[in-house]
């Protein structure tokens, strides 16, 4: 005689357990759950009659996977003589080796204190760059900086180097705000000044205006979003920063690089009309003629674009 269909037995004995004490319950399984021979009815999925699965067994041990995750993501001292790459981008450091780094932005370096290692860029987006190696005050460590360059694919931005604990920081000068990551040695604490102590002590007492020296050329990266600062580093990576300059004094202002739309530069009064003849035409390829020489007056209250100035716009103030 076939065995009976398993769904349909446990179904009977849930409700003749319902009904019935725990003896007479244990005898109807006892008959029920077997097919006369003593052996517990299987239908071939794994699943038995006594409510039992193959999956609760599998289930009783943690996956590989889950137990290994967390080793995953452990921090990894860098071997000596590791070649360290990235990807130069203005908003931030891609790594590209080793293979711990690809893909992280600004990832955190741990190093062995008194090994020689490898740093640099191979890659860029065609902005102004550099890498520098700096201290917990934000200055260069024995001369670790390359010069700048646009290169999109450079060969003089590596810098060999001995680990130690004084380096905090590796750095892209015009882009410190955005391009900047840490360095730590042997699981030294992290760095303990603040990140961003550099940009606040260039700043001026009008609220967070940047303070900007006479005979300075400020260079901006024309994007609709907003002007993007290049330089002086006190602006690198600011959108639309405001400028505190010296009345009287003698400035540059412009945009060099940009986001293929047609720019312009204006310098605007407080009722958005234009001062003097502060203004270039509207490009898509700028240069030299792309720049303004001006002398800090009242007159002045704001740098423009035109086409976008709705949101490339940022204020001139007087210290």
């Amino acid at each position: 005689m076939p065995t009976a269909d398993p769904v349909t037995r446990r179904t009977l004995l849930y409700v003749v357990g319902a009904g019935a004490g725990a003896g007479t319950l244990a005898g109807c399984v006892d008959q029920a759950g077997t097919d006369g021979t003593g052996t517990t009815a299987d239908d071939g999925d794994g699943d038995t009659d006594d409510g039992s699965t193959d999956d609760a067994d599998s289930g009783a041990e943690p996956g590989a996977d889950e137990t290994n995750a967390d080793d995953e993501t452990t921090d990894t001292t860098l071997e000596s003589g590791t070649q360290i790459r990235f990807d130069g981008q203005t908003s931030g450091w891609v790594g590209l080796e080793p293979p711990a780094i690809d893909g992280e932005e600004n990832p955190t370096l741990h190093l062995e204190a008194g090994e020689t290692y490898d740093i640099g860029w191979v890659t860029g987006d065609g902005q102004h760059h550099n890498i520098e190696l700096w201290n917990e005050n934000d200055e260069v460590v024995d001369d670790y900086r390359t010069d700048l360059t646009d290169a999109e694919e450079p060969d003089d931005q590596l810098l060999e180097f001995e680990a130690s604990e004084e380096l905090a920081y590796y750095v892209c000068d015009p882009h410190s705000g955005t391009m900047r990551g840490e360095i730590r040695t042997d699981g030294a604490e992290p760095p303990t000044g603040d990140e961003d102590q550099h940009d606040d002590d260039s700043r001026s007492e009008a609220g967070d205006a940047f303070s900007i020296d006479p005979g300075t050329t400020m260079v901006f990266d024309g994007r609709v979003q907003g002007w993007e600062g290049l330089e002086p580093s006190v602006i690198a990576g600011e959108q639309n920063p405001t400028l505190a300059l010296e009345e009287g004094q003698t400035y540059r202002i412009g945009w060099e690089s940009g986001d293929g739309v047609p720019h312009n530069i204006e310098l605007r009064d407080r009722d958005d009309e234009v001062v003097g003849d502060y203004e270039t035409d509207i490009t898509d390829e700028p240069d030299d003629d792309q720049f303004l020489e001006f002398e800090a007056s009242e007159e002045l209250a704001s740098y423009v674009c035109d086409p976008h100035d709705g949101s490339m716009r940022g204020e001139i103030l007087l210290e």
